[in-house]
C-alpha cells in the first residue's frame, strides 16, 4: 500500500480515480488518501473558487508516500516521492539543487503524516463507489501514459483544465509564424514550444489522411475510408488515447482532450475496410464507448452549449450502422445505440429504428 499526502487550501477539492472528495463542508481539512492499492491512479484537484481543475497520474508502489503541495495555483504543483520505510527521498522537487540533504525534510514529512493520518481518507472505503473505473482505464498503463503525457517513472506532470495538446500548439505556432514581424510573435511561439504540460496526442486531421505518394484512386479511397490512417498512424495506442482523452475531458473539463475524444469516435466510424480485418479492435472500441456514454454527465455532451455535442455524430453513426457487416462488431455497436437512446434521447435518429 502507499499514501498520498496533501497540503491544500480548504477551498480545494481532491479526488482519486472516479471518486470526488471535498473539505469544504467538512469539520476538518482533508489531509490525504491512505492505504492506496499499488498501480496506476489519477489524482485530481479542483479550485472551487475558480472552477479550475488539475490532475496527475501516479504509478503507486508499496511503502511509498507521494506528497502533493500547491505552490502557486492549481496548475503549479510540487510533487515528490519518498519511501516511508527506508526514509529515503526517491523523487525530489525539480527546483531543488542535487546536493540537498533531505533527511530532516523526510523526518518532518513523516511526522506530519503520522499526525494527519486520522484526517486521511482510507482508499478502501472509496473503492466500491465507482464500479466502472477498471473498465474506463482498461487500456491505460503507466509506460504508455508517458507516450502522451510528460513525466517520470513515478508520476506525470500536472495537466489542467486550460492545457492544450501538442497539435493545438503547433497550429498556433504556424498561425503566429505567419503574423507580421511588427506583431512580434517570437516570445509566444517560444513559450508554446517549451510547454511542458502539453498533451502529445496523435494528430488527427481529417483532410490529411491519405497515404504518402497515393494514386488518385487511393486519395479518393482514403478520403472516404480512414482505415489506412487508423491502422498506420493511430495504432497501437488508439484505445489508450481514447480512454485517456475521455477521462481528462470528463474529470478536468479539458477542451483539447474533448476534441481528441470526439475525433477518435468520428474516425473510427469511417473505417469500413478495417472493420473486416480488426474485429476485436472495433468490439473493444465500442465496448469502451458504451461505458463512457453511460457515466458521462449529460450536461457535458447533450446540448449545443456543451463542450461536445453528440448530435453532431449523427451522420457518422448512421453511415456506420448502414454499412457494418460483422455480427460481432454489430453486437458491440448496439450497446452504444442502446445507451444513446436511453441516456440522451436519440429517439428521432433513423439509425436507432432497428434496435
Amino acid at each position: 500500500m502507499f499514501n498520498v499526502l496533501l497540503d491544500l487550501p480548504k477551498t480545494f477539492s481532491v479526488g482519486i480515480d472516479g471518486n470526488f472528495l471535498s473539505s469544504e463542508n467538512s469539520p476538518f481539512q482533508l489531509k490525504g488518501i491512505k492505504l492506496v492499492e499499488p498501480g496506476v491512479h489519477f489524482i485530481h484537484l479542483e479550485d472551487l473558487n475558480l472552477n479550475l481543475r488539475s490532475g496527475i497520474w501516479i504509478n503507486g508502489k508499496d511503502d511509498h508516500t507521494i506528497v502533493i503541495d500547491i505552490k502557486d495555483g492549481i496548475s503549479d504543483l510540487s510533487v515528490f516521492v519518498l519511501n516511508h520505510m527506508t526514509r529515503e527521498m526517491i523523487v525530489r522537487p525539480s527546483s531543488d539543487p542535487e546536493d540537498v540533504d533531505y533527511s530532516m525534510e523526510v523526518s518532518k514529512i513523516l511526522d506530519t503524516m503520522s499526525e494527519n493520518f486520522p484526517l486521511m481518507v482510507n482508499y478502501s472505503s472509496l473503492n466500491t463507489k465507482h464500479p466502472h473505473w477498471e473498465s474506463l482505464t482498461k487500456y491505460i498503463s503507466f509506460p504508455r501514459l508517458l507516450d502522451v503525457l510528460q513525466g517520470n517513472s513515478w508520476f506525470t506532470f500536472p495537466i489542467s483544465t486550460l492545457d492544450a495538446s501538442k497539435q493545438e500548439n503547433e497550429y498556433l505556432i504556424d498561425k503566429l509564424s505567419k503574423t507580421s514581424i511588427e506583431k512580434n510573435p517570437d516570445r509566444i511561439i517560444e513559450s508554446l514550444r517549451k510547454d511542458d504540460y502539453q498533451m502529445r496526442f496523435s494528430t488527427i486531421e481529417f483532410n490529411k489522411t491519405a497515404r504518402p505518394n497515393a494514386t488518385a484512386s487511393q486519395v479518393t479511397q482514403d478520403s472516404m475510408d480512414k482505415s489506412w490512417f487508423v491502422e498506420t498512424k493511430l495504432l497501437p495506442g488508439l484505445l489508450l488515447e481514447f480512454q485517456l482523452s475521455f477521462l481528462l475531458f470528463m474529470i478536468l473539463n479539458n477542451a483539447s482532450a474533448a476534441s481528441h475524444w470526439v475525433n477518435i469516435i468520428k474516425i473510427m466510424l469511417n473505417c469500413d475496410s478495417l472493420v473486416e480485418i480488426k474485429e476485436n479492435l472495433f468490439m473493444e472500441f465500442f465496448d469502451c464507448l458504451s461505458i463512457q456514454l453511460k457515466i458521462i454527465p449529460e450536461e457535458l455532451v447533450a446540448s449545443s452549449d456543451s463542450m461536445v455535442n453528440l448530435q453532431a455524430l449523427k451522420a457518422s453513426l448512421t453511415t456506420f450502422n448502414e454499412t457494418i457487416e460483422s455480427p460481432k462488431v454489430r453486437r458491440s455497436f448496439n450497446k452504444v445505440k442502446d445507451t444513446l437512446k436511453l441516456q440522451f434521447q436519440f429517439e428521432d435518429i433513423d439509425f436507432l429504428d432497428d434496435i
